[in-house]
Parts: C-alpha cells; structure tokens; sequence
C-alpha cells in the first residue's frame, strides 16, 4: 500500500520538470486555481498569480509566501468582463520579457443570480467563460511560442455532455442577449466552446511547439456554484459539496498532464483519461466557424490577434 510520503516523493520527481519553468493562472485566487497554484510554487515553478480582484490576488500571494518563503510568484490583474482589461495585462505582462512554459485557462463562472450584459456588450458568462479567454490566450501566443516547448490547458466541464451542436451554434449567435441560467445549459454550452477553441488552437499552432489541450478537472468542491439557483443547479451544488474532491486531486491531475511527454495536442481529459467527449467538439468545421466568429467580435469592439497575420506574412 503506498504511504503519503511514497506518492509525495513520487509527485516530486514526476513533476521536477516543472522547477524554474514559468506557469500563468488565471482565477488562481480560489478552488482549484489555487490548489494548483500552490502546487507548483512548492515544486519550484515560477507562478503568475492572475485574478480580478487586486486584493484578492495579493492575499493569495502573501498567503502562498508565507508557506513556501522561497516561491517565485508573480501577479497580474485581469478582468475577463472586459476586453481593455485583458489587453492592459497582456501588454503588461508582455513587457516584462520572461518565458511563458504553460498557460491554465482556470477563470470561469457558473450560474448567476441576474442576467448581466458586459461594458463589451456581451452575455457575462460567454464573455468570462469563452471570448475573454480566447482574447488572453491570443494575446499570449507569441510568448508561448518563443518559450516553446509550451503548453496551454484549458479547463472544460463535464455539462458539455448536456449541450449539442445546433444548441451551441444559437448560444454563440445570441451572445449579446440575456439568457436564463437556472438550469445550467448555458454553462454547458460555455464549456462546449471552450473544447471547440481548444482543438482550433492547437490545429492553429500545428509545429509550432506549443499544444493546446481541454480538461475536466473532475468534480471538485469549488466556489464555482456559489449563486446556483433553480433544482437543477441547487443538486449540482449539493453533490459538489458532498461527493466532490477536494481542489488538491484535480491540482495533482493537472501537474500530470502537464509534464506528460505523451500528448500530442487537441485531446479531451475527462480527470486523467482521454475521452472522446461529444463528437462535436472535435468537428473542425465547428470549431473553425467559431474561431472566426470570435475574431469578428473581437474586431467589432476595436480588438484584435495578430499573430497568425504576421505569420502569414513572412
């Protein structure tokens, strides 16, 4: 039987390739975010703490610090309700020059009390949970692929399994409306986009040295319902407390997947097994529709990407 201390030393030299690498999180202020967080500043990787609140985010830092006095953390504040924001921390991030080895796609909301419309002009959820993310990672490309080999993982649910493809296409059609979210579906659906972005990206980026990979964490016990309302939500919520793990598994699970030599980029983790997921999310059409519907939003809003321009130009 194997004791703690065997599987601590085992996670310790499995996942000694992590050390002096450098690691983004966005919501790393809570649930798992933090839990992985944490992980990697005790296993010697350098850790960009990104969050929206700048007290919260300094909070997590100090706490972390005071744990592991000789963690090399850095912070960052980036608020995925809002485009200016993104792009402000990007280039923000961007000036300072150092290697970006691994991306967390972590930040994302459940369901709301109230329907809310960003300052963007988006549903809240679709922004935080898919367009905010698409626009951050975009923005970080180019550092990924100079601190190459890289990896970008993005975190999905397993409510994608409640969406299906012509629900998904109205969804991304109507992001400008609000939506009613008591029963879930369009947390579902956020989470669908997610693996359709995720595969897009990482075809995107073929031979560059960075892949890019979806993951359902597994069902942890996060904040992620706090304002979960209706029956559905409400059972949701009470199973995550009662049989959910605690933030630290999924943590552990995503460390594996990052240093696991075996992937090759596009793949769907259910925990720690590849799935095949729904057959749509691995639709390039799909997925292809849905990059370019991002950049015409983008773009509509005076945002851009740029790097596949420049690299069609060379």
């Amino acid at each position: 039987m194997e004791t703690n201390s065997s599987a601590k030393q085992e996670g310790e030299t499995l996942w000694l390739p992590l050390k002096g690498k450098t690691v983004m999180v966005t919501g790393a202020t809570s649930g798992l975010g933090k839990a992985t967080a944490e992980l990697l500043v005790e296993h010697g990787a350098c850790v960009v703490l990104v969050g929206r609140d700048p007290s919260k985010v300094q909070k997590t830092k100090e706490e972390l610090l005071k744990k592991h006095e000789k963690g090399n953390i850095e912070t960052g504040i980036c608020d995925l309700i809002s485009l200016n924001s993104i792009r402000q921390f990007a280039k923000e991030f961007i000036s300072k020059k150092i290697p970006l080895h691994y991306l967390i796609n972590n930040a994302g909301i459940g369901a709301m009390d109230v329907d809310t419309i960003t300052e963007d002009g988006f549903e809240k959820m679709f922004q935080t949970n898919c367009l905010g993310q698409f626009y951050l990672t975009n923005l970080l490309v180019p550092t990924l692929k100079t601190s190459a080999p890289a990896r970008i993982l993005n975190i999905t649910s397993m409510l994608i399994l409640k969406a299906d493809r012509q629900e998904v296409e109205f969804y991304a059609t109507h992001i400008d409306s609000k939506f009613q979210h008591r029963f879930g579906g369009e947390y579902g659906r956020t989470k669908m986009l997610v693996c359709l972005f995720s595969n897009e990206l990482n075809r995107r980026l073929k031979d560059s040295g960075v892949i890019s990979i979806a993951v359902h964490p597994g069902l942890l016990r996060t904040n992620i319902g706090a304002n979960w309302w209706g029956p559905v939500w409400l059972f949701m919520s009470t199973l995550m407390k009662i049989g959910g793990s605690p933030p630290e598994d999924g943590a552990k699970n995503l460390l594996n997947l990052m240093v696991d030599s075996r992937l090759k980029g596009g793949e769907y983790f259910h925990v720690d097994k590849p799935s095949n997921g729904i057959a749509c999310i691995h639709d390039q059409e799909f997925s292809s529709w849905y990059w370019d519907r991002c950049v015409e939003w983008l773009k509509e809003k005076q945002h851009s990407i740029s790097w596949e321009k420049e690299e069609g130009s060379e």
